[in-house]
């Protein structure tokens, strides 16, 4: 794929997959840890984020503006959903990973996931 081509995500499910799975790729996990609690949540975000953004996990408050003070792009956003998926064994609603802005927006789409699934 030539550099700067942009992959196009299919607009719906395959006939053999769950309604979010065409989102991912992957069916959500049956063995979801629920048991975590908002704190616990928010350090592991933060251990994320911070390593996709290559910076300080010290930088990151609840309230950090990720794109304005952290030079978050629509990528690096994509990616911490994907991230936070994988970690959460859960399926982010993509459109509204669009518009995650904070630490806390992220916390908040995590656990919407987790009381969707």
């Amino acid at each position: 794929m030539p550099c700067g081509a942009r992959v196009r995500r299919v607009a719906g499910p395959m006939p053999d997959q769950a309604p979010d799975q065409h989102l991912t790729g992957r069916q959500p996990r049956a063995d979801k840890d629920v048991s975590m609690t908002e704190d616990e949540t928010f350090h592991q975000l933060r251990a994320i984020c911070a390593r996709i953004l290559s910076v300080d996990p010290a930088r990151i408050a609840p309230d950090t503006d990720l794109r304005e003070e952290l030079d978050a792009d629509s990528l690096d956003m994509a990616e911490l959903a994907a991230a936070s998926e994988d970690r959460f064994q859960l399926v982010v609603d993509l459109d509204t990973a669009k518009q995650a802005r904070t630490l806390a927006d992220v916390a908040s789409l995590v656990r919407a996931g987790a009381q969707a699934g």
